[in-house]
This record gives C-alpha cells, structure tokens and sequence, in this order.
C-alpha cells in the first residue's frame, strides 16, 4: 500500500498545479511538498507503484486459484429438498427471485450489504 500512496502523491505533486519553482530553492514546489513530507520524489515512483499494484493483483488472484483448486471445503455441502416434486414447480412459478440461504451474518459488513440489499428490493417493487 505504500508504493500505491507514494504513486498517487508523486502523480499529483509532478503535475502541473506544483510546477512553480520558489525563490529560495532550486526545485518545483510540488518535489519540496514529496520530500518534505517523507515521499519519494523520482518521477519513476509513479511506474513503481503502479507495477507493485500489479504484482499484488497477480499473486493474490493466484493465491486464491490455488486455493480453491486444491483445497478442500471446510464442511460437507447441505441442501434442502422439497418434500414432493408439487412444490417445486410452485416455488420455481411464484417465486423465482427469492434464494433462501442456511447463513448467519457474523459481520457488520454483512449486515450492511444485507440492509442495502432490502433497500433496493423495496425499491425496485
């Protein structure tokens, strides 16, 4: 995450907003701003950054390949059958859109998603 923040901050310090050379110093306002404040001040961070950001897209991406081709799941895989084949043609006739999933929420995150998810139901019917 540094080489992406050192990315932005060299991206917008080099710009042409900090181009304004002050009179007591030889360099642009924006390269005084990188090193004052700890940055990197090399136009060629910008590159760096955004190849790190790459590289961490690769291999977290194939981490998770990896992972869920050879790995096994946690638990046995559970489904609910219907008693009898007349509920299943009611169910899939009536209701269509509604998936009833065997979860807990355990995060505020999901009760998050799970209250924007009702406002757009309501919304959209």
């Amino acid at each position: 995450m540094m080489y992406a923040q050192n990315a932005i901050m060299v991206n917008e310090f080099r710009g042409h907003s900090w181009k304004h050379v002050s009179t007591n110093a030889n360099m642009s306002l924006g390269v005084e701003v990188l090193e004052s404040l700890g940055y990197f001040s090399g136009s060629h961070w910008y590159w760096i950054g955004v190849g790190a950001l790459l590289g961490t897209v690769i291999l977290l991406n194939s981490c998770c390949v990896l992972a869920l081709t050879y790995l096994n799941p946690l638990g046995k895989p559970q489904a609910v059958l219907p008693e009898n084949e007349n509920e299943i043609s009611t169910e899939n006739n009536e209701n269509m859109r509604k998936v009833v999933l065997p979860l807990e929420p355990h995060s505020i995150t999901f009760l998050w998603l799970i209250r924007i998810r009702k406002h757009i139901w309501v919304l959209m019917h």
